[in-house]
């Protein structure tokens, strides 16, 4: 039972929702199985971790049904039952949060009951405490926001008879008419990104280069791309002209539209980054959580000659120093592997060791338990690696088990490194020959990923070379073609290069 699906469900519950859940349960509306009752008080007991071995199946069982014997058929209808009255309170849970959308249900029902005069005594209160000039307090989408807004003016206009004020007609019909118009606007810039960002590492992982041209017969693209920039600088101040927010928001995304769509010229990444880090104390959490995603797509597929390697990646590191900063990671009860996993990463690739450890201390508790452990190990190899702790670094990275295929690719990589600082190379000649194969065993069709690696072994292969037996030359060549490619822990390389160059300064292949 430890590992079922309800625990999972249970562990992310707090102390309150153990409480609801248990009233939820006892409520004959909900449930009317009073085994389940009996199930969740002795599952209860083992809040918050549930990891107790008196969880085990069959030690449940001889609790609910001393002196039986155990019955499989029966345990696993009561442990699904279990499990559906789970799912169904954190989705009475999540429909709670939203009272915006919960506004917009009742007075639904009540209009189409017709209970004009209810729905007549309700509209005040529920236009004073929904509808925001300011967007900056939703706690929902933008477009969810104008879409559920929208239909409220739209109850309160159409399907209500005795509307008569002016005031309220007009209102009504702005607020209708503008938050159809963003909506319609954001989701096709969604649309949008979602087609060129998974055409881009559709390319990116094949091996050939980003053809963002091949999509444009889907509807968003061909709307958007079809719209001349002069008439999007009309539609940015009409909208502007109904509120400052809305534009703030709607440029966001056209900003974000314009960058994906010319990828070889960096302004528009400046433009789009200089305008959410002056603007993001009046944007909404998604929208700049949405504007930080476009940023890094756009650094990572650039294609302008002008901006090199280098510069991508102390601007990335920017954008996860601001994203930690501002606490713009997450927004649910936890963070995904991945998600934990590139955050370290960038601060271990940039030498920033006190900015690692505060990630984690922070984050920590928003990792899902079954990674949590070997997540936590991970960042403390990485910690020690960079405190040149490189023995006890390596004695964790050979113990810890990452689950995802960009954590393992990571952890292999930190693996050699290690061995190099060591000056351990006959291992890091198994460890390389392991990695290489690593995607042979996980059989991924990802092509560059796979010549990446061999790029990646050949190259500490190099640098082990160059310690015993220096060329300055070749190691000057070495270092232009790693400043000119995509490499990962690029400035751990050239730090490398820097100190074999430095050490051989008396060789006679030196030239200073």
């Amino acid at each position: 039972m430890l590992k079922s699906s309800v625990i999972r469900i249970l562990r992310t519950f707090s102390k309150d929702e153990i409480s609801e859940f248990n009233d939820f349960l006892k409520s004959p509306y909900h449930n009317k199985k009073s085994a389940v009752v009996k199930l969740f008080n002795e599952v209860k007991k083992y809040h918050p971790e549930f990891t107790n071995g008196n969880l085990d199946k069959e030690l449940i069982w001889k609790k609910l049904y001393p002196g039986k014997e155990f019955g499989y058929g029966v345990f696993k209808n009561l442990i699904s039952d279990f499990t559906k009255l789970a799912e169904s309170f954190i989705t009475n849970q999540s429909y709670k949060e939203n009272e915006l959308k919960e506004a917009t249900e009742l007075v639904k029902s009540l209009s189409s009951r017709r209970l004009i005069s209810i729905v007549e005594n309700k509209k005040k209160n529920i236009i004073k405490k929904f509808y925001h000039e300011d967007l900056k307090s939703l706690k929902v989408p933008v477009e969810e926001y104008f879409y559920q807004i929208s239909e409220l003016y739209n109850i309160f206009l159409w399907k209500n008879e005795k509307v008569t004020l002016k005031e309220d007609s007009e209102r009504a019909c702005k607020v209708y008419e503008t938050g159809n118009f963003i909506t319609s606007f954001i989701n096709m810039f969604r649309v949008h990104y979602h087609i060129k960002s998974l055409e881009l590492f559709k390319n990116l992982r094949n091996g050939s280069k980003p053809d963002i041209k091949s999509h444009e017969s889907l509807n968003a693209s061909t709307t958007l791309d079809s719209i001349p920039e002069k008439s999007f600088l009309i539609l940015l101040n009409s909208v502007r002209d109904v509120s400052e927010s809305y534009y703030l928001t709607f440029n966001t995304y056209y900003l974000g539209y314009k960058g994906i769509s010319n990828l070889d010229d960096f302004n528009h990444y400046n433009r789009l980054k200089e305008f959410v880090f002056k603007n993001y104390r009046h944007l909404p959490y998604i929208v700049i959580v949405d504007s930080l995603i476009y940023l890094e797509i756009q650094l990572v597929f650039c294609n302008d000659k002008k901006i090199t390697l280098l510069k991508k990646e102390d601007e990335l590191l920017q954008i996860y120093d601001f994203r930690f900063k501002k606490n713009f990671i997450i927004e649910g009860t936890y963070m995904i592997d991945d998600l934990f996993v590139s955050f370290l990463t960038v601060f271990f690739s940039h030498f920033k060791l006190e900015t690692l450890e505060q990630f984690t201390s922070k984050y920590k508790d928003y990792l899902m338990d079954e990674s949590k452990e070997n997540l936590l190990l991970f960042s403390k190899a990485l910690g020690l690696f960079l405190k040149s702790d490189y023995r006890n670094s390596l004695k964790i990275l050979s113990q810890i088990k990452l689950d995802t295929f960009i954590g393992k690719n990571l952890s292999k990589k930190v693996v050699l490194l290690v061995q190099y600082e060591l000056n351990e190379y006959e291992s890091f000649l198994y460890s390389s020959d392991a990695f290489k194969h690593f995607f042979l065993y996980t059989k991924t069709n990802e092509k560059q990923m796979t010549t990446d690696a061999k790029i990646f072994c050949e190259a500490i292969g190099k640098l082990f070379k160059y310690k015993d037996d220096p060329d300055i030359l070749e190691l000057e060549m070495m270092e232009q073609e790693i400043k000119n490619s995509k490499f990962a822990f690029k400035k751990w390389f050239l730090k490398k290069i820097d100190e074999i160059k430095f050490k051989n300064k008396s060789h006679p292949s030196y030239v200073g």
